[in-house]
């Protein structure tokens, strides 16, 4: 990223690598991606044990009756399956925000980019038509040193001069403010050196406009979220009605006595 060129290549895979916003929905992703096992299977077994007709002062192993209890809950058949099934829809939702999240940032970083570039021409640009002003203005002042031009001549000299010295301060300043964009997608502090901006390439649109509106609808991360969403809550609204069917619980009991 220090390097003396930039390619907008390098800083969107720097951004895929770094940008916190990204590794927020990488994380989710994560976490999302090991809810269904939870989701559907089942509760832990539960081991009781009571003693009856224990003494006062409570000994145990003094207890005229002991049981021992292994349970497990069954939920009615379905519930588990439909549960898992909701936690992979919502899974597959996070992935599909976590693209979203992605493309986003893949456009803030190449607006900033060739924003950061803009900058870099203006610079190159004013600094290039201040040089030249100089020599005019220097030309204006030996001229009137032997009378060839008027003192109003050296004054216009002097405002165009002073006008694009200010050009060059306004536009450091803007470069200082777009490399400091850069650097918040790359999660990296305002100041820190970034290479110059490369030149961008010629555009190229292989596709009409129509072939592009069906392209985006087909592959649109948005909605593909969208739908798994809907998938999610069908499989919500079929769980609910399982609800009305009762659960199972099977245990094992030993009397010791």
């Amino acid at each position: 990223m220090t390097g003396e060129v930039l390619t907008v290549e390098a800083a969107l895979v720097y951004a895929r690598h770094y940008n916190p916003a990204i590794g927020a929905a990488r994380s989710r992703v994560q976490a999302a991606q090991k809810v269904p096992v939870q989701a559907s299977a089942y509760e832990d077994p539960m081991v009781t044990w009571e003693a009856w007709n224990s003494p006062g002062n409570f000994h145990i192993d003094e207890a005229g009756n002991n049981i021992f209890r292994l349970s497990q809950k069954i939920p009615f058949p379905g519930k588990l399956r439909l549960k898992g099934e909701m936690a992979s829809k919502d899974a597959e939702k996070t992935e599909a925000e976590l693209k979203v999240e992605e493309l986003d940032t893949v456009a803030q970083v190449k607006k900033a980019y060739y924003a950061l570039w803009l900058v870099y021409r203006n610079l190159e640009v004013y600094r290039r038509d201040q040089g030249l002003v100089t020599q005019f203005a220097r030309i204006a002042e030996q001229k009137y040193a032997v009378g060839q031009v008027s003192q109003p001549d050296v004054l216009r000299a002097q405002v165009e001069l002073t006008r694009m010295i200010n050009r060059v301060t306004t536009e450091t300043l803007a470069l200082g403010k777009a490399q400091a964009r850069l650097n918040a997608l790359f999660s990296r502090p305002p100041e820190a050196p970034l290479g110059a901006p490369q030149d961008p390439p010629a555009p190229a649109v292989p596709y009409s406009m129509t072939e592009l509106e069906k392209l985006t609808l087909g592959i649109r991360p948005e909605l593909l979220a969208q739908t798994r969403a809907l998938d999610k809550e069908r499989l919500a609204l079929a769980l609910a009605r399982k609800a009305y069917y009762p659960d199972f619980e099977v245990s094992i009991n030993r009397f010791v006595n």
